[in-house]
């Protein structure tokens, strides 16, 4: 569509072209396109289902909009073409989540499952296990969630909660928000403390906050470095589809020795800072303020 807008902008003789397209929501148009710069008269030509075309510069007259009525047919043409390639590039991306997380419930699964085969009492394996399917389907649903900040504290409480008796001392130094939804969150945090853990920590500590080049989450721990191989490896799938995962939210999750003894696994996310952080902060204390109770 660039290239159909610079043509236009060439034959019209206009400083700029704009190519205003149907949004998502079918009700609104979005800026699709666009060719040149420049102020002046802005001059609307309908083109029909594919939005309208926006002169800048020059009023059009009936044989520049009978010129653009001929293209309507090959913007409509493009148009579609665009649109069917981006939703199969979406399409392919929620396929590869759906077998990413398939793999990570059947791995994850198997540990409460055959806990609960050998325990006099199966009900509290059985819960954790349909536990963790609810919360692997609420992480599927939080890929397609955008600027989503949620509370790195309520999620590391929530996953202590989840691995009781962790067997490590766990610290945390963490900021009141962090750009990544809350069930994706948990769920790294979760694999990522549960690894440290199988790695024989004594201690683990959490920290977060914002960089130039966006915002890190840090897990830290003093686990044996034997142990670590096996963590660096994904003794589990876990680690590997969490990294798929965080790489399909726009970050980065990587694991390095720390320079004393030890690991680092790191989620680097790129966000925008500043009002959107402080109005997502604001919201979430909306939140979670205490109502009075009605009388």
């Amino acid at each position: 569509m660039d290239r159909v807008t610079c043509l236009l902008r060439k034959q019209a003789g206009v400083e700029r072209v704009e190519w205003w397209g149907p949004a998502e929501d079918g009700t609104s148009l979005r800026l699709e396109a666009s060719a040149g710069v420049g102020v002046g008269t802005r001059a609307g030509i309908p083109i029909g289902p594919v939005g309208a075309l926006i002169l800048v510069g020059r009023a059009p007259g009936p044989p520049l909009v009978e010129a653009v009525t001929r293209l309507v047919p090959l913007l409509r043409h493009r148009w579609t073409e665009e649109r069917l390639a981006t939703h199969s590039a979406l399409l392919a991306r929620r396929l590869q989540a759906l077998d990413d997380f398939a793999a990570f419930v059947a791995h994850e699964l198997k540990g409460p499952l055959h806990a609960a085969l050998l325990a006099d009492d199966p009900a509290p394996e059985i819960r954790k296990a349909l536990h963790l399917v609810d919360s692997v389907l609420e992480a599927i649903r939080s890929e397609s969630a955008t600027d989503v900040w949620s509370s790195p504290g309520a999620c590391l409480s929530d996953v202590l909660c989840d691995l009781d008796g962790i067997g490590a001392e766990v610290s945390a130094t963490l900021p009141p928000v962090f750009p990544m939804p809350a069930a994706a969150l948990r769920l790294v945090l979760r694999n990522l403390l549960a690894n440290a853990a199988a790695a024989g920590a004594q201690w683990i500590r959490v920290s977060a906050g914002a960089a130039a080049a966006g915002w890190t989450l840090a897990v830290d721990d003093d686990g044996g470095d034997e142990a670590h191989d096996r963590y660096r490896s994904g003794s589990g799938i876990g680690l590997a589809l969490c990294t798929r995962l965080v790489d399909r939210l726009g970050g980065e999750l990587e694991l390095r020795p720390r320079a004393h003894g030890g690991m680092r696994a790191q989620v680097t996310v790129t966000a925008r800072v500043g009002s959107t952080a402080a109005s997502a902060e604001q919201e979430l204390r909306e939140v979670s303020r205490p109502r009075p109770s009605s009388a």
